[in-house]
């Protein structure tokens, strides 16, 4: 099937196509905005919390800590997420990177508030490699955390597996830069920067 160009309503663009399984996909954001707090009650009904983990404040089970900082959300998918194949449309993929990016910066306590007021969070790059397709009911895991900071970016690593036999389904690579009231990128403010490593030396801690 050839390839289509999609727009989203987060203001990202992407190459993809619906069987482009197995190939990696490089997505040119056009900075879209990592809004809090983002609402992900309709994937989140109905769902079994993962072992040791919580549940965030808007119902997306959270928490479960693994090896070297990834952390998991468990989601489910929904009829309208699939395509003419009966397949999850690859366009959705990139929400559920961005509902993992929202839900582990929350765990931080890092809010972004918007461009107005000079604190806005952007994704500018999105790479996806598409593994094996999901399906109408399919269960499956995120697993997300922090990969690098620098001074003006965040880089975000996920891999998405089905359940319960932990099938391979996709992985990812982000990077988020912090914009400013003119939509120009800036430095990590030092509060995030600070709340970041603390995250971090703070899971390393608590898996030793």
């Amino acid at each position: 099937m050839a390839s289509e160009s999609i727009a989203f309503a987060t203001g990202v663009q992407a190459l993809a196509g619906s069987t482009y399984f197995g190939r990696r996909v490089a997505v040119n954001s056009q900075c879209s905005l990592l809004k809090f707090p983002l609402s992900t009650n309709r994937y989140a009904s109905g769902l079994k919390p993962i072992e040791a983990s919580g549940v965030s404040s808007n119902g997306v089970a959270i928490g479960g800590k693994l090896k070297s900082g990834w952390h998991e959300i468990e989601l489910a998918v929904r009829e309208y997420e699939l395509d003419q194949y009966g397949v999850v449309n690859n366009g959705v993929y990139s929400n559920y990177c961005q509902i993992a990016h929202c839900e582990l910066l929350k765990r931080m306590d890092i809010t972004s508030y918007g461009i107005d007021s000079g604190e806005a969070l952007a994704l500018s790059e999105l790479s996806l490699k598409f593994i094996s397709p999901l399906k109408s009911g399919d269960r499956f895991l995120i697993r997300v955390k922090i990969s690098s900071m620098t001074g003006a970016r965040l880089s975000f690593q996920e891999h998405i597996i089905k359940l319960p036999n932990e099938q391979a389904i996709l992985e990812a690579n982000a990077t988020a830069v912090w914009l400013d009231t003119n939509y120009r990128p800036v430095r990590l403010p030092r509060e995030v920067r600070s709340k970041v490593n603390r995250f971090i030396s703070e899971t390393k801690s608590e898996q030793e």
